[in-house]
């Protein structure tokens, strides 16, 4: 019996966990498991600019290609002027504890507390090094 090894390769980066979700789902409609990587990054807003990476199997690499060349051309030929847009109806916003953007406000809050400890930290290193310096010049 032979094992076999699945190697993964990246089909593309998009900017946001919504336009991957997109393409996963186009993906997985026609038979092809996909992933996404780097939602936590793209979705942290700061400085640096964060990438959503779709990885697929090296073997379903070119059917994937197909499949969002197609998605990429079709959104291409929309033509959004005649798009009927309901402007009057809005979608009741989700509140509460278990809504998404809780969570989300909830996550960044915890990473920025995280950066802020692993500052702190690194300070006090720096500090302590300077000092333990300072006082062999002393002895």
């Amino acid at each position: 019996m032979t094992a076999t090894i699945d190697h993964v390769v990246t089909l593309t980066s998009v900017r946001n966990e919504m336009e991957a979700g997109i393409i996963l789902a186009a993906l997985e409609e026609q038979g092809i498991r996909a992933t996404m990587t780097g939602v936590f990054t793209a979705e942290f807003r700061a400085e640096v600019p964060g990438r959503v990476y779709i990885n697929v199997l090296e073997n379903d690499f070119d059917c994937a290609e197909q499949i969002l060349d197609r998605m990429t051309h079709e959104q291409e030929q929309f033509d959004w002027s005649n798009a009927a847009i309901d402007q009057t109806s809005e979608l009741p916003a989700a509140s509460g504890i278990g809504s998404l953007k809780v969570w989300r406000r909830i996550a960044r809050a915890l990473i920025a507390i995280c950066f802020v400890s692993l500052a702190v930290g690194l300070a006090t290193s720096v500090l302590h090094a300077a000092i333990n310096s300072i006082l062999d010049l002393f002895r």
